[in-house]
């Protein structure tokens, strides 16, 4: 069956009806075609400047690529800042409505306002929504324009127009979040979280807080509602997080600080706790802000306000009360001092003790070695003899140890100076934005903690592998078995030394002023090697007779790094976490080396009880175990 017709003609007349229904359809679908009227809404410049009282106006520029129908526009401007006078179809408190039957592909409007208010006021398209001729439906406007408008004048709002935008954003009530809560200002955190004030005001936040005052207080220039305590000694923002979650910050007596609110339950009772340096009036304090004793404003829940420290012991004290920090009744704040400073005094005499001692006793030795090489006594070359191998031995352990260690470095030992400059540089540069504001000097009071760490950690774990490791030379030479445990420990020693190096040169750069009580650094250190010997006695057994204790101690090291407050605050932990790090030896050993160092305080004396008691009985456990299992080492190795 043939499409057209048989002959030339009607074939002719069969392709002209064709090509003229084909036409018609195409006609058809184009004048019914639903084709988006895209365009855009613009005003007439992109900023504006005016002053109070002088009346200025905005066009507003609506353009599309068709024909337009009609058309609706929703414009909304500062209705504290600016009263609008006319040019717009509609007004509704702030929203000016734009709408009809247009005509082209171009319409304008012109605005007039006159300024009320001084301050950075706007006006911003909330929607648009254009019809061209032959659409069914009309499209809407994509990219909506704003602009600001700064009024010269005082401005009596406070918060700009666009800010306040913001804030109310997805609520039906201007500056309300969805669940009623009024907000102001954005703040943002030391570490760049944002924040919105709650405006007080007129509104009781839903959140534990002390019976306060409502105030004022001017935060970067802007006033802003706030609460404080009885005395009003401190200014405090409420605010929320994207999650509608309340925190506090206390604001600096510039005006140009935060200082985030912490809670401490102490003795049945709730303290909220506020950096000094937010107060307005506050006494000389000597107690290093990062210090164990750390001084802080604290507010009760009936909103009385003083100064308080948070003592070795877990307890929190008045700063001007008549209790040292264990709570033992003195007489007065001079007293309680003397009791640290002879307790310190006794230390460094301890320690001058030592060292005169070691200095008469290599004296005397070196005298009676002479006087028996002359003589050729047997028995006395023998003892000699013995002395000086045991001596030759720790010393070429000890240096086969840091050959070892840094055998394929090119600058050696030069990494034990570097090392703990470089942790320090990294470390600062993570946590001082964190707690720059809690921790005074932060690099060296990492730098403190970390090289007592380092000391402890790696003299206890070469320790422990140090009779296994030298195997071989337990089986050719007649040496005592605690040698071994002794260079390992010495090996410590000596590289702490070297890191000594680089915390004297930042001891130099933060100008920290010398003092008697830097000799308690030496007290400190003695302390921390006996207790890590006493550790590595047992720890070396350990591993002779049960590998697996390697594995077990680093977690346990782990657990001893994490509660040593090596790079944060004791303070900014609870109560209870607190009270029980107290009596961990490592962190009393930092402790008691950042107060006689870095801040030049004398140490608490409970800090230099319980660091003692801990490295005697590790010491004497650790002899005793050692002595009584070395002779089953070399059936086991």
């Amino acid at each position: 069956m043939e499409l057209f017709g048989a002959n030339k003609k009607s074939k002719i007349v069969d392709i002209l009806i064709f090509v003229l229904v084909a036409c018609i359809m195409f006609a058809f679908a184009k004048v019914n075609d639903v084709h988006a009227a895209e365009g855009t809404v613009e005003f007439g410049s992109e900023t504006y400047e005016t002053y109070i009282g002088e009346e200025f106006y905005v066009n507003v520029n609506i353009n599309s690529e068709y024909e337009i129908s009609s058309y609706e526009i929703r414009v909304k401007y500062d209705n504290e800042r600016l009263s609008y006078v006319q040019g717009a179809d509609a007004e509704q408190d702030g929203l000016l409505i734009l709408s009809g039957e247009g005509f082209g592909r171009f319409i304008q409007y012109t605005l007039q306002f006159e300024p009320i208010s001084g301050g950075e006021a706007g006006i911003m398209v909330t929607s648009a929504a254009l019809m061209a001729d032959g659409e069914e439906a009309a499209s809407v406007v994509e990219s909506l324009d704003k602009a600001p408008i700064v009024v010269d004048g005082a401005d009596t709002t406070g918060v700009s127009f666009f800010e306040k935008q913001e804030i109310s954003a997805g609520s039906n009530a201007a500056y309300y979040t969805d669940s009623g809560i009024p907000l102001v200002k954005k703040i943002t955190d030391a570490n760049g979280k944002e924040y919105r004030v709650v405006d007080v005001t007129d509104y009781e936040p839903d959140t534990d807080l002390w019976k306060y005052k409502n105030s004022t207080v001017t935060y970067q220039g802007v006033s802003l509602p706030c609460i404080s305590d009885a005395d009003e000694n401190v200014k405090v923002l409420v605010a929320i997080d994207e999650n509608e979650a309340y925190s506090l910050f206390a604001v600096s007596a510039d005006g140009n600080s935060l200082y985030k609110v912490g809670k401490i339950e102490a003795g049945g009772e709730t303290y909220y706790c506020i950096s000094s340096n937010a107060c307005l009036d506050k006494p000389v304090i000597s107690v290093a802000d990062g210090g164990i004793d750390q001084v802080f404003y604290g507010i009760n829940a009936n909103g009385q306000g003083g100064f308080y420290k948070y003592s070795l012991s877990g307890k929190m004290i008045a700063w001007d009360d008549d209790m040292d920090a264990d709570g033992l009744e003195v007489t007065d704040e001079a007293t309680r001092a003397d009791v640290n400073a002879d307790v310190s005094k006794v230390m460094v005499a301890i320690v001058a003790i030592v060292i005169i001692g070691l200095a008469t006793f290599f004296i005397v030795w070196k005298r009676k070695h002479r006087k028996d090489t002359g003589t050729g006594s047997v028995s006395d070359m023998t003892g000699n003899e013995r002395r000086k191998q045991y001596f030759f031995v720790i010393r070429e352990l000890t240096s086969r140890e840091i050959k070892r260690k840094y055998a394929r470095s090119f600058l050696g030992i030069v990494w034990s100076v570097l090392n703990p400059l470089l942790m320090m540089i990294v470390m600062s540069l993570i946590f001082s934005y964190m707690f720059a504001r809690s921790i005074e000097k932060f690099p060296l009071y990492y730098l403190t903690g970390m090289i007592i760490w380092e000391l402890f950690s790696g003299a206890t774990n070469a320790a422990m592998t140090s009779l296994v490791d030298s195997k071989n030379l337990l089986l050719r030479v007649k040496l005592p078995k605690s040698t071994f445990v002794h260079s390992r420990v010495y090996t410590s020693l000596v590289n702490f030394g070297y890191t000594c190096i680089a915390y004297v040169l930042m001891l130099i750069v933060f100008r920290i002023q010398p003092s008697w009580m830097m000799l308690l650094f030496f007290a400190d250190v003695a302390l921390v090697f006996f207790m890590s010997l006493g550790i590595g006695y047992i720890l070396s057994i350990l591993y002779v007779f049960f590998a697996d204790i390697k594995y077990l101690y680093s977690v346990i090291l782990r657990l001893v790094l994490y509660c040593s407050a090596i790079f944060y605050p004791v303070s900014s932990l609870p109560e209870t976490i607190q009270s029980l790090i107290g009596f961990n030896p490592v962190y009393l050993s930092i402790y008691i080396a950042r107060e006689c160092v870095v801040y030049g305080n004398i140490p608490d004396i409970s800090a230099w009880i319980k660091l003692s008691i801990a490295s005697v009985v590790s010491l004497v456990l650790g002899v005793i175990i050692f002595n009584k299992k070395q002779n089953d080492v070399m059936q086991k190795i």
